[in-house]
């Protein structure tokens, strides 16, 4: 079965949904689907720097590069509209990711002609507060580019079921899905230790760490966490908050001075973004991991963090009851004082909040691998296979 994917942006600075897509991509691959990849050289305000409109294998799947052009945030791309004029009838389904972008139109015109089935995953983005930003010029593309391309979506995959309630609220009628994310087996048998962090941040290595690992943006709480750490601060000595993510929309000078408004900017570092080993060893050398999101589509960071064993913190915006109703995480409202109440209860409880943690990591060896999540695509696959035209 050969699937495509397409997503506006593919490199690791965008978090989560490129995450997603590699991983799956390369899970699917192992199941032994023939599995491409198409995007643009978005990189924030920069362009990938690599060799476009060819294919680069991956593991176990190939990835081509198309450049934007004008619209750069909108990441219009002739060249890839092109491309999936030409060559989507060689797939048996398209998984289209994201929303709001040029390939949502181009997946559409190109499938709708030479009938091929979409599924599209819209990972939060059509939440209300993610609705909330930039509201006019959401509403005209949802009005003229959205709403034709979900009457000819096959399926619409949600991460949750809020996620899944919300499509219905906007006027998606049809199939819905609900699937996690996940994390790679392999990531959790791998051992981990804190020593490749503390080599990078010396100044660190006998603190008590508060791991914030996400995006720098208004949605993702991190003032909340701020105003919630300040408060942790003034009871708990030695306790420092790392800030651990790219800055793609110039929130970090607002961050800084929330902090020194609240007296713990010497108590805070930030690392910028982490990938690989040196993540991996910041999940290791931390004692807490917390997102205090007030929007999130499934993070992908707090599947990390729990696979890692460490006691995690999510707030309601994170959409994932399932990791409290095991009582492998604490969930708590999108307020600071509910969010310092939570930390604290971790930092004076350690052996409890240890005890969580192996729940957590087994609660994800369980149910949250990208084997698993695979086989699931791989059905929905199968489901719309079929419905292509001869």
């Amino acid at each position: 079965m050969k699937i495509l994917h397409v997503i506006p942006y593919f490199s690791a600075i965008y978090g989560g949904p490129p995450q997603m897509v590699q991983h799956l991509a390369q899970a699917e691959a192992a199941l032994g689907m023939d599995v491409d990849v198409v995007t643009t050289d978005a990189d924030g305000d920069r362009s990938l720097s690599l060799p476009l409109q060819t294919w680069h294998q991956a593991e176990g799947y190939r990835v081509q590069y198309f450049p934007r052009r004008w619209l750069r945030q909108y990441t219009i791309s002739p060249e890839l509209g092109y491309w999936l004029d030409q060559e989507v009838g060689d797939y048996d389904v398209v998984h289209m990711h994201n929303a709001f972008a040029y390939p949502v139109w181009a997946v559409y015109h190109a499938c709708h002609h030479a009938g091929v089935p979409y599924l599209r995953t819209l990972h939060g983005m059509l939440e209300p507060r993610a609705l909330a930003q930039k509201a006019w010029k959401k509403r005209l593309f949802f009005n003229v580019i959205e709403r034709p391309a979900f009457e000819r979506t096959a399926m619409v995959h949600a991460l949750t079921q809020h996620e899944a309630d919300g499509l219905r609220l906007l006027g998606v009628n049809g199939p819905v899905t609900v699937i996690p994310n996940g994390l790679e087996q392999s990531s959790l048998e791998a051992p981990h230790t804190p020593v490749e962090f503390w080599q990078a941040f010396p100044e660190l290595r006998s603190k008590r760490l508060i791991l914030y690992l996400a995006r720098l943006d208004p949605l993702k709480g991190l003032d909340l966490l701020i105003d919630a750490f300040s408060q942790v601060q003034e009871q708990v000595p030695n306790v420092h908050l790392v800030i651990a993510g790219s800055d793609l929309v110039g929130y970090q000078p607002t961050i800084e001075h929330l902090l020194l408004e609240r007296g713990c900017h010497t108590s805070a570092t930030f690392t910028g973004f982490l990938s690989g080993t040196l993540k991996q060893s910041a999940l290791a050398a931390a004692e807490i991991y917390v997102l205090p999101s007030r929007l999130e589509g499934f993070s992908l960071s707090a599947l990390e963090a729990m696979g890692a064993g460490l006691p995690t913190i999510l707030t309601q915006g994170c959409h994932f009851p399932e990791a409290a109703q095991a009582q492998a995480a604490l969930e708590v409202p999108i307020e600071a004082p509910a969010i310092a109440q939570a930390l604290l209860h971790c930092l004076q409880n350690p052996h409890e909040a240890r005890e969580m943690g192996d729940r957590a990591q087994q609660l994800i060896r369980q149910h949250y691998t990208w084997e698993a999540i695979a086989q699931q695509f791989s059905s929905i696959y199968q489901q719309l296979k079929p419905k292509r035209r001869p």
